[in-house]
């Protein structure tokens, strides 16, 4: 029975489907796979283990899906964008981007007994901290008691790094005692006051006041009585928000433009606080004439007197600021309270509903953002909606922040997007484009694009006309077409008229003859005045070429009529615009026009003289004029700072009609849907709107909103577009590669210029490529080719520039792996740069499909990636030197976030290869020190004291142990042995005492360490996988199976450090059925695999066999060692005639697969 050996030498070629397994003369059938499951291909032919799937974050609605995209904001720093229903938030890194300020803690950490609260993490409150809470869901009704007061102020008291006391300087600084626990299942979370992490500038929220003088306010100064019965009285309707003042609090009042009131000095302060709801009550007297209200804020105001040694005993009252508004010198018609918003405070949005007794506890919000100064008075409720209310971040139930999106749940997957800088535009066909916007860390925004400029027009007032020299007609001789019109003898002798010239004649007397209009002199006759010969007398043909008559023969005396010499018979009437040019050099809308009547400016000396106001943000200003129906530029003004009005003067300058006043595209507007967009040759292109579906449109040259042109059109001008072709198209992505692609429902598009290198509104070509179509998947650029998902077929497919065509070609790169296609759909795609070129295709099966592509070189192999549960979304992030996978993946009803990290672990206890995982590690990181302090010899169960130190060894410092460190146990390293101490009891912040679980080396005792761990039998962080058995790689020692408690907690018989637990899955690879080289590849003939050998790098347990059923481990590769080499087993075998191979990877280790080599026996 001859017996020969088959070596399978790469896995280059992936899974393929079971029509090519005929073509065993194939080059990828040699490097193929049967399946190819949950193991990445590498393009030089090993398959390595896909990574687990790490915990990010629950989803920000589990019950609806999420999408992710990706935002690049530098090399090295990007962000998974979590869109869903009406709102975004922000990933990177493996964590959710948080409020740092937010400690979270629950019911289950607050102790009645001593009235303490424990926090999840170190809190890093200091004594005296201000403080306020938060619930989850927005509602302080879920709240402990007394926390649930929205308003109260609380102070901290630190127990230890975990733990604080909560005292209240009203009550003389006796801590608060807790009464109640919470809602059941809530986070709860203590925010610092007044921190200014988060925050874009010191913004300014003007309050308006009602000035008035209210019986009940006897308001006390805290040294005695005062006389000051003035109250600042702020209502609903009046008040932006906020809802109290601080006592000692610093303020300021300002007049309705933002200016300091004249007369007050600066700072006030708070003397007293009132009542905020009920009757009227300030100072602590009550109003006999109780007046309910909704909410309000009622305070007296004092100032610093320095006369009376510094001592705030100043108050403000009515009388004072009734006085300053009298005086009319002043130009002060409304005074205002200028607070100074910090984060943590309460605020009340205008719009969330009616607040009669107070402010709803549903409807509170803190304030977490403040973004840019106001401007004025009247910009206040409009602003603070806006940096606290719809579009701006708000806190969510986990201590993220989120931002308002206006896209719906079901309208995720037809979003499409390109970034250009910290921009990224997101396109939909039922919303106007919109922007995503960083303006950093923790600050950004989701608007809707405006298409106006971005500088606001002038304001062009009536221009004023200059005359040029006129000569009054007096009188006139004669009823028929000899009539002579006689003109000021003084004017004549100064201008004399020659037959032929041109005359401009204004008429506003009462005779009707000469009407107003232009006239030809038709003949000049001399008389003599005061013995000089002058041409006084002339007759006039109108513009048809008839002679003025007058309307009798006797001689007619005439008033207010003018003539004017001109050279041409030009309009009167001028009409002007004027537009603001910034510093890159784009332009306003026009102003207002105005109208110049009735000056010939071609009369000598003529002119319209202009002005308008100036525009913040100009550099210059240019002029246009009206002729034929178009306006013409005539000149420019440059902005001068400190100037607030600018003139020009029009002295018959000729339009260029070269540069033409801008014409916006009435498409581009408000109501403007477009479904794509793209930066292409700086212009951002927009297209696919259901009102013009196959109209590409381009923004002017060089700028990002502007879609205006000009008559006649110039090469800078907006470009609009139509796809002609027979079929209906529909644009769906705008691709910018070497030429801008455009890819609708139906087929692909090239944009190019005719006889041009620029493509401008006259050069502008579009010539269909291909016939292929794409659905709503956004496509991936790949070096210089484009992949995309096909509209039909669900497949696939890549279309790249031919030089040799000169043209571009589509490829179907699903050709030869179908059967992960073939009746499926492809729902969204990323792209993974390293440590191998991956697309990852997201299948409507709930799988990733994976294609390792360097199309240059013409590596295309596929692998499929599973988990237990449906993976929804992909993106790639950049993240140090490989990309790592983001996905929203929904496991049961649970919805979530998580990573799949590409980095190659240098040990086992890094390795993470369980989905849905977390990995809590005790290893101690920061800059303190620790001292195992004993007298005796430090042996076994010897008692020992535990200080911890500051990085010098010397001072002890707080901030590493807790109350809930008491019985787990500390782990200290000597050398490569390492040596525990369980914890005993808590004495202080900077000391424990324990018991050595071993005898200790003398470099441990007495001496101050950095390199220690903490070990635990207990772990929290597994509450999303409550009741489920889950795999645990320990300390990368060994793996336990174990059931998660209903809390999220797993427990371990003995200490762990570092933990990585979640999901186990399998990674299964078979081979194709087997091609020998001996006559007609061994096909048809039986086969039987008597051993196997694999060669193997840094792998952990391994199962080979020749059925997925009947699988034998190789005994040498253990998931407790990683091991590089080649193994050797027999397998469980069968004669057969494919005899294919199963390698199967399971546990908590990570694998990697060079090389199969297999003995076989042949039979007939």
């Amino acid at each position: 029975m001859p017996k020969t050996r088959k070596l399978q030498l790469s896995f280059a070629g992936g899974e393929i489907d079971t029509q090519m397994y005929g073509r065993i003369d194939a080059q990828q059938y040699q490097s193929g796979l049967a399946t190819c499951k949950n193991w990445l291909v590498d393009p030089r032919g090993s398959i390595r283990r896909r990574p687990g799937f790490q915990r990010v974050a629950s989803s920000l609605d589990s019950t609806k899906k999420s999408r992710l995209i990706p935002f690049t904001f530098s090399v090295d720093q990007q962000v998974a964008v979590e869109l869903t229903d009406q709102k975004a938030r922000f990933h990177t890194n493996g964590a959710t981007i948080v409020w740092a300020d937010f400690k979270e803690f629950q019911r289950e950490d607050l102790n009645q007994t001593d009235d303490t609260i424990g926090f999840v993490n170190e809190h890093g409150f200091v004594d005296g901290d201000a403080i306020t809470f938060y619930a989850e869901d927005h509602s302080f009704s879920f709240l402990p008691t007394p926390f649930s007061d929205p308003d109260g102020d609380y102070f901290v008291r630190v127990v230890d790094s975990k733990t604080i006391q909560v005292f209240d300087q009203a009550t003389g600084g006796s801590v608060v005692q807790i009464t109640s626990f919470g809602t059941v299942g809530k986070k709860f979370y203590a925010f610092k006051r007044g921190a200014t992490d988060g925050f874009v500038g010191g913004a300014r929220i003007y309050k308006e006041w009602d000035n008035r003088t209210t019986p009940d306010c006897k308001a006390r100064h805290r040294n005695g009585p005062g006389t000051s019965r003035f109250c600042l009285d702020f209502t609903a309707g009046q008040d932006p928000g906020r809802r109290k003042f601080e006592q000692g609090e610093s303020v300021e009042l300002v007049d309705q433009d933002g200016n300091d009131v004249p007369g007050i000095p600066k700072p006030l302060y708070v003397d007293r606080l009132a009542g905020n709801v009920g009757a009227l009550i300030c100072g602590g007297a009550q109003n006999s004439q109780s007046e309910p209200f909704s909410f309000g804020l009622r305070t007296k105001l004092e100032y610093v007197n320095t006369i009376a040694g510094g001592q705030p005993n100043t108050w403000i009252n009515d009388t004072t600021l009734t006085a300053i508004k009298n005086n009319a010198a002043n130009n002060v018609t409304e005074i205002y309270v200028r607070q100074y918003w910090q984060k943590g405070d309460l605020a009340y949005l205008p719009g969330d509903g009616p607040a009669t007794t107070g402010i709803p506890s549903t409807e509170a919000h803190r304030v977490v953002r403040i973004e840019a100064n106001t401007a004025s008075a009247e910009a206040v409720q409009n602003k603070f909606v806006t940096q606290i209310g719809e579009n701006s971040s708000s806190l969510e139930s986990d201590g993220a922040f989120s931002v308002v999106s206006p896209f719906l749940e079901t309208e995720l997957f037809d979003i499409e997007y390109d970034q250009s800088g910290d921009i990224v535009t997101l396109t939909h066909p039922n919303h106007q484009p919109q922007e995503l916007r960083r303006y950093d860390t923790l600050n950004w925004d989701i608007s809707a694009i405006d298409f106006s400029p971005k500088l606001p027009a002038p304001t062009l007032f009536p221009g004023v006309p200059v005359r040029g020299q006129a000569y009054l007609i007096t009188k006139f001789d004669g009823s028929d077409d000899q009539t002579e019109f006689i003109v000021n003898d003084g004017e004549i002798m100064a201008a004399p008229f020659a037959v032929g010239d041109t005359v401009y004649i204004d008429n506003t007397g009462t005779s009707s003859i000469p009407s107003t209009g232009y006239y030809s002199i038709a003949n000049v006759r001399i008389t003599t005045v005061s013995g000089v010969d002058v041409a006084n007398k002339v007759r006039l043909r109108a513009e048809n070429g008839e002679s003025v008559s007058g309307t009798s023969t006797s001689t007619g005396t005439l008033s207010g009529i003018n003539m004017y010499y001109t050279v041409t018979n030009a309009d009167p009437d001028e009409v002007y615009v004027v537009t603001a040019v910034d510093e890159r050099g784009q332009e306003s809308f026009a102003s207002n026009e105005e109208t110049v009547a009735n000056n010939v400016l071609a009369s000598p000396g003529a002119s319209n003289d202009l002005q308008w106001t100036g525009v913040p943000g100009a550099r210059s200003y240019n002029v246009y004029k009206k002729l034929n129906g178009l306006f013409g530029f005539i000149g420019q003004v440059n902005h001068e700072a400190g100037t607030s009005a600018y003139q020009f003067k029009d002295d018959n300058i000729v339009p260029d009609f070269s540069q033409t006043l801008l014409i916006p595209d009435e498409e581009v507007d408000e109501s403007f849907q477009p479904r794509a967009s793209a930066r292409f040759e700086q212009r951002r292109c927009f297209g696919g709107s259901d009102a013009l579906p196959r109209t590409l449109f381009m923004s002017r040259s060089g700028t990002e909103s502007s879609f205006s042109y000009r008559l006649p059109t110039q090469a800078d001008d907006r470009i609009s577009v139509d796809i002609a072709s027979r079929e209906a198209h529909v644009i769906r992505h705008i691709v910018p590669v070497q030429d801008l692609l455009l890819m609708t429902q139906q087929g692909e598009f090239r944009v190019t210029a005719i006889n041009s290198d620029a493509i401008t509104p006259s050069t502008i070509a579009l010539r269909q490529q291909s016939y292929v179509g794409s659905n709503s998947v956004h496509p991936q650029v790949v070096n210089n080719s484009v992949v995309f998902c096909s509209a039909r077929g669900g497949h696939a497919r890549e279309i790249n520039f031919r030089i040799e065509n000169q043209g571009y070609l589509t490829g179907d790169l699903s050709l030869r792996a179908s059967h992960l296609f073939d009746g499926f759909t492809l729902d969204d795609l990323a792209y993974s740069k390293a440590p191998v070129p991956v697309l990852w295709f997201v299948s409507s099966t709930g799988k990733l499909l994976c294609l390792t592509y360097i199309p240059e070189e013409r590596v295309l192999a596929w692998h499929q990636h599973e988990t237990e549960g449906t993976i929804e979304s992909v993106c790639s992030l950049s993240e140090g030197s490989y990309d790592n996978i983001y996905v929203v993946v929904l496991r049961g009803s649970n919805r979530s976030i998580e990573r799949l990290v590409q980095v190659r672990e240098e040990e086992l206890k890094d390795a993470v290869y369980l989905d849905a995982s977390v990995t809590i590690d005790g290893t101690y990181t920061g800059t303190g020190t620790l001292s195992v302090q004993s007298t005796a010899l430090p042996i076994k169960d010897s008692a020992v004291t535990i200080t911890s130190l500051d990085d010098a060894g010397s001072t002890a410092t707080p901030g590493i142990f807790s109350i809930a460190d008491v019985g787990s146990a500390i782990e200290f390293t000597s050398g490569t042995s390492k040596h525990r101490v369980t914890i005993e009891s808590f004495v202080s912040a900077t000391q424990l005492t324990g018991t050595l679980q071993s005898d200790f080396p003398g470099d441990l005792i007495n001496t101050p360490t950095s390199t220690f761990a903490f070990a635990r039998k207990e772990f929290s962080g597994f509450a999303h996988l409550a009741n489920q058995v889950i795999t645990v790689l320990v300390d990368g020692e060994r793996t336990e199976s174990v059931t998660v408690s209903d809390t999220g907690t797993v427990t371990f018989k003995d200490f762990a450090v570092k933990i990585c637990g979640g999901l186990s899955y399998t990674s299964q690879a078979k081979t194709l059925p087997m091609s020998l080289e001996i006559e007609a590849g061994a096909q048809g003939r039986t086969k039987n695999v008597n051993q196997l050998s694999v060669r193997v790098e840094d792998c952990g347990a391994l199962k080979v066999g020749m059925d997925e059923a009947d699988t034998k481990s190789v005994e040498e590769l253990k998931d407790t060692e990683l091991k590089t080499g080649e193994f050797r087993t027999h397998v469980p075998s069968t004669w057969d005639e494919d005899t294919q191979v199963v390698i199967e990877a399971s546990g908590a280790a990570p694998a990697s697969v060079l090389n199969i080599t297999t003995q076989i026996s042949i039979g007939d």
